[in-house]
């Protein structure tokens, strides 16, 4: 099973086995969720009476409450093709639960940013589209006759024949409807709750079991946002010598005492015929010694090698850091390890969080 929405730096495809390397519990957060596949995971599991996520973007936020908490606001059966323009407008407004919509069926890599079809494939690409989803028959055939017209006329190009095998708006869009019928038949009693508001804003004291996916070390971020490494270092060593249960993704140890508890090999699509192959890593705020203590996990090996290869169609990744003008290393984006500021940074980032009030 895929989980949580098409998002940049989903953990859509291993969100299950992260979720059973996960310690049961009574209140579960996972603080800055991004596509839910976390949450869903989560939910489904039964590990927990609540569930709970925050997220800075609140389109990916409203799509999380429209798809697995406020069923049947989306209509799946009218979706006519989103146009470039259209898309940028949505982009621009980011307002209503429509703009959030085409921001993440209809954008490149998953990011709501850039629009996802060449100039050259969007005519062509919204005639198949439309051939399916306009709402009526008349205008179904209207849009399927001119495609057959320009396919007979030799209007299309053989590649572009290939190429409209996939229809990426409509592909998306069903990965809503999924994720909305898997939550509406789901079984479990477990309390889901989405919030907008950044990871150092988070009440801590409510939740047990606390789950952290950022940005990761040496990459840009999301949404062209830049993240701070010193003061995530800062929060996770706080969290954890308050004797709070945390737990990391990350290429490598986020801070001082995280050990390497999971790790799964991973194969994202970039596009067309690249793929780049990843190690995914989970850490935990503690000892082995200690993880092995907490109840009802499935503890995966970390030092017993590399989990099975999953395939990931659906992940465009963290854009790289990389400078003008120079091409990233072999293995992508993957730092060999992460480039952390000193110890009196950390300090004052700490002290700072505490003046502020979000510790």
């Amino acid at each position: 099973m895929i989980y949580g929405l098409p998002y940049q730096g989903s953990k859509n495809v291993i969100a299950e086995r992260i979720v059973d390397a996960l310690p049961s519990g009574v209140n579960f957060c996972d603080c800055c969720c991004g596509g839910g596949a976390i949450l869903q995971a989560a939910v489904l599991s039964g590990k927990y009476k609540s569930v709970t996520g925050y997220d800075i973007n609140k389109a990916i936020v409203g799509l999380i409450k429209a798809t697995m908490i406020d069923f049947g606001a989306i209509d799946y059966n009218s979706f006519p093709a989103v146009s470039k323009a259209k898309f940028y407008e949505a982009r621009e407004r980011n307002s209503t639960l429509e703009d959030w919509l085409i921001r993440y069926t209809c954008s490149f890599g998953f990011k709501g940013l850039e629009y996802l079809w060449s100039d050259a494939r969007t005519e062509n690409k919204m005639l198949l589209h439309n051939a399916v989803a306009l709402p009526t028959l008349e205008e179904r055939r209207g849009a399927l006759r001119e495609l057959i017209r320009k396919i007979a006329k030799g209007e299309i190009s053989q590649e572009d024949i290939k190429n409209l095998q996939h229809n990426e708006q409509l592909t998306n869009l069903n990965r809503f409807h999924e994720v909305e019928k898997a939550m509406q038949s789901r079984t479990t009693k477990t309390k889901l709750q989405v919030f907008c508001g950044s990871m150092f804003d988070i009440p801590f004291e409510k939740y047990d079991v606390l789950y952290f996916d950022p940005p990761y070390a040496d990459t840009l971020g999301y949404n062209r946002q830049p993240f701070s490494q010193i003061m995530f270092k800062a929060l996770l060593n706080v969290l954890v010598q308050s004797g709070k249960t945390v737990f990391v993704s990350e290429y490598n140890a986020p801070a001082d005492g995280f050990t390497e508890i999971a790790r799964f090999d991973k194969t994202m699509s970039l596009e067309a015929n690249k793929c780049k192959s990843v190690v995914e890593k989970v850490f935990y705020g503690g000892t082995k010694e200690d993880y092995e203590k907490l109840p009802n996990t499935n503890k995966p090996h970390a030092d017993s090698g590399s989990d099975t290869t999953v395939h990931d169609d659906t992940d465009g990744g963290t854009e790289p850091s990389v400078p003008v003008g120079s091409e990233p290393s072999e293995g992508g984006d993957v730092p060999s390890e992460c480039a952390y500021e000193d110890d009196q940074k950390v300090q004052e980032a700490i002290d700072n969080l505490h003046d502020a009030g979000h510790l």
